[in-house]
């Protein structure tokens, strides 16, 4: 059965350069299929049986797509400060110091600062923090999110001297942890599947209020995953969202024998995340040359290459995606060179659906 819609008085923009707009457009069982002229969108509404909507001259543009987007982060930091734009330590223990006198949270977890911004471009420290909130655990992501800063009582609430204390990642002294000590420290702050939830409703509706209709959930972790299936059975998603693993569940994958494009139009799997590298704010982008302020540093490789070259096998015998996070020289040196040696004889190489197909029609 044909769901046919007719949308008119409106201002759609098919083109920008040179400009060209049109006064309606048909949709066909969630497809648009025509855009022109109101009069031939009536005429083919009824036609067809379909409703006519009258947008009442608004204007209406192609829904956006963000490819890269932290959907879950998205909506902790839609209720969290904003720390964007801040430019000195001192504001940022301010705004700190004003939001704990607001907020019911046990824990506050802020997002955006940005050291480079700062006069005199240092990180944030833990001693920053105490003189904030001491009462209190805090967390404070870096706008890159590979690094971040926690006060004393985040440091004993989350026991990070008994857990990590010979970790590269972990700063002590300075409250500093990044890259893979992050990633754990707020995967388990999301067990509260309940606020999961909401974070990502927020999110959505933040998005489309935006004019963003499809995103990529850009390692997304497993209770965000299992959230969004709740939340699509349970209201329905009004937003097509592209999930990208993290890496670390790759051999899961493998072992379920599950392809990538499962799922359906709103909510499929498409990939998997890898790092080779962190990023720059945080001196952990893997460069070829030192850093001019750290000239003993050249940041820091994440994965080593023939690690990356069995995932990238691995990922494309799944049908999977591969976003690769690589900000370094060094860094996209790696990831290019790994690609060339893992696909350069594509000839080797059949999609899976495709041998599947094969194997099937030789057997009957």
């Amino acid at each position: 059965m044909l769901d046919v819609k007719g949308f008119i008085n409106c201002k759609a923009y098919m083109r920008f350069k040179p400009l060209i707009t049109a006064s309606g457009f048909l949709v066909i069982n969630g497809k648009l299929i025509y855009v022109g002229d109101e009069d031939r969108v009536i005429k083919l509404a009824n036609d067809l049986g379909g409703e006519l909507v009258d947008l009442r001259g608004k204007v209406v543009l192609p829904g956006f797509i963000d490819a890269h987007l932290h959907l879950t982060a998205l909506g902790e930091s839609l209720r969290s400060i904003d720390l964007r734009g801040v430019k000195s330590i001192d504001d940022v223990k301010r705004i700190l110091r004003d939001y704990s006198l607001k907020s019911d949270d046990y824990w506050l977890v802020d997002y955006g600062w940005d050291q480079e911004l700062f006069p005199n471009g240092r990180l944030i420290s833990r001693s920053d923090l105490d003189e904030a909130v001491s009462n209190r655990p805090v967390i404070l992501v870096r706008s890159c999110m590979h690094v971040a800063v926690l006060n004393s009582k985040a440091l004993s609430d989350l026991r990070l001297l008994e857990r990590f204390k010979s970790s590269p990642d972990f700063l002590p002294s300075e409250g500093v942890v990044r890259e893979e000590i992050l990633y754990t420290i707020m995967e388990g702050m999301r067990r509260d599947l309940r606020k999961v939830v909401n974070d990502l409703k927020v999110s959505i509706d933040h998005l489309l209020a935006n004019g963003v209709t499809t995103v990529g959930f850009v390692e997304c972790d497993l209770q965000s995953f299992y959230a969004l299936q709740l939340i699509k059975m349970t209201y329905g998603l009004p937003i097509r969202i592209r999930l990208y693993l993290s890496s670390k569940y790759l051999g899961a994958i493998s072992n379920l024998g599950v392809l990538g494009g499962l799922g359906d139009d709103h909510l499929k799997l498409q990939g998997i995340k890898l790092f080779i590298d962190g990023s720059l704010g945080a001196r952990m982008a893997l460069l070829s040359q030192p850093y001019n302020d750290s000239e003993e540093s050249y940041g820091v490789q994440v994965i080593s290459r023939n690690e990356l070259i069995k995932a990238l096998n691995i990922a494309f015998n799944h049908e999977l995606q591969v976003a690769i996070h690589a900000i370094g020289d060094k860094a996209i040196d790696i990831a290019l060179s790994a690609y060339i040696e893992t696909f350069g004889n594509v000839s080797k190489y059949r999609p899976v659906s495709y041998t599947h197909l094969r194997a099937h029609e030789t057997r009957h």
